[in-house]
């Protein structure tokens, strides 16, 4: 499934992605990654596209109760970000799943090796992996006529900033919309919720811990 192009949107976090990201959604040639989907990539064995997206496809419910699961551990998190099975959702779920994602330092906070891992090795496996994902939700979308025309897919999450020169290789035809803000600002957001994820993350292992000595 040949992919005609991506749009890549670079920027420090809190910079302003997810608005453009969601504004580009809007638009009928582009293809976003949703929530659900960034979750499970690959449909439910058997279902009829038609249903792909309705709460016959088991993605959706799965989604809910991720949903509701992060909102009993950090019940503020939505007042930082709005989350829904539908919405337009970067790609660092998709990194995450090859070990690959800046997610894992935001959530779990100093990690040494990783992170001098991650500094050091070769991004592109990533991108080819997140490029086959989007190409199996193109090749499931594609007998739905409201996607039919939709062939551009988009990259919002804050790793694009390090990897322009890989994503144009993995993506020759990806066109950059570059994100500025005043760097205190961003980076005031930013600590503000990693700090507010470190902190549920804290208390999730305090809870296996208290469970595992019982």
């Amino acid at each position: 499934m040949r992919l005609h192009s991506a749009i890549a949107i670079p920027g420090v976090a809190r910079s302003g992605q997810a608005s453009i990201h969601s504004a580009l959604c809007q638009t009928a040639d582009v293809n976003c990654l949703l929530y659900y989907e960034a979750l499970q990539p690959p449909a439910p064995e058997h279902l009829e596209p038609t249903k792909i997206g309705s709460d016959q496809d088991s993605r959706v419910p799965l989604a809910y109760h991720a949903m509701s699961v992060l909102k009993w551990l950090r019940p503020l998190y939505h007042d930082m970000f709005s989350i829904h099975p539908s919405m337009p959702f970067d790609e660092s779920l998709l990194s995450s799943y090859i070990f690959s994602s800046l997610g894992y330092q935001v959530k779990y906070g100093h990690l040494p090796t990783y992170d001098s891992w991650l500094s050091t090795t070769d991004h592109e496996p990533m991108y080819r992996f997140i490029k086959r994902c989007f190409q199996i939700l193109q090749w499931q979308r594609e007998p739905s006529a409201t996607h039919h025309r939709r062939k551009r897919w988009v990259l919002a999450s804050p790793q694009t900033l390090e990897h322009v020169e890989i994503i144009r290789r993995v993506f020759p035809r990806a066109h950059f919309i570059f994100c500025h803000r005043n760097s205190v600002e961003a980076y005031t957001a930013f600590v503000n919720i990693a700090a507010y994820t470190g902190r549920y993350i804290s208390f999730f292992w305090v809870l296996i811990s208290t469970f595992s000595c019982t």
